[in-house]
């Protein structure tokens, strides 16, 4: 597998993969999330909604002072980061090959497609066991996102989609 993940892998999926028979694949997708940190897109996206955390993210109007940009322009960026994260995509096809190669990995998906596939509903917050066995700090939307992205097959999202980036304002109101 290691030449599937290149340089993601890690002590930690080592130890890991000894220990419990198969790869972490969370702390994989962290691993790749924090490689992609420095793309343009991917920074943008982070400062909005925290991709690292369940902190919450900053407003739209500070990240786009901090970037010389318009708040419109980085609420687009976000938008389009937010759809190429959700799209299944073939790893040649994408513009984040490494991430979208993870996603395609079906057989070392399974362990969490059991997991999940165990309940008829499934929240938010029963993630965080999961993500805290394998060692991963993303946040749980993000994740979400993801899941829906490797299942979409099997499983629907039903509620707000994951990271959605509003279009208004906080100041803004329909007087």
């Amino acid at each position: 597998k290691s030449s599937v993940y290149g340089s993601l892998i890690d002590d930690y999926c080592f130890d890991y993969y000894k220990s419990n028979g198969q790869l972490p694949m969370f702390h994989l997708l962290q691993n790749c999330m924090t490689s992609l940190r420095n793309e343009r897109n991917i920074e943008i996206l982070d400062a909005v909604v925290s991709l690292f955390s369940d902190d919450g993210g900053n407003e739209l109007e500070y990240v786009a002072k901090e970037h010389k940009l318009s708040r419109e322009r980085i609420r687009q960026i976000c938008v389009k980061s937010i759809k190429n994260l959700s799209e299944f995509q073939k790893p040649e096809d994408s513009d984040i090959p490494v991430y979208h190669k993870i996603l395609s990995q079906n057989e070392d998906w399974a362990y969490v497609f059991q997991e999940i596939s165990e309940k008829q509903i499934w929240e938010i917050g029963e993630l965080t066991d999961l993500l805290q066995r394998e060692g991963c700090s993303m946040n749980r939307e993000f994740i979400l996102l993801v899941l829906s992205v490797i299942f979409s097959n099997q499983y629907v999202i039903v509620g707000k989609a994951p990271l959605s980036i509003s279009s208004r304002g906080n100041g803004w109101s329909n007087i």
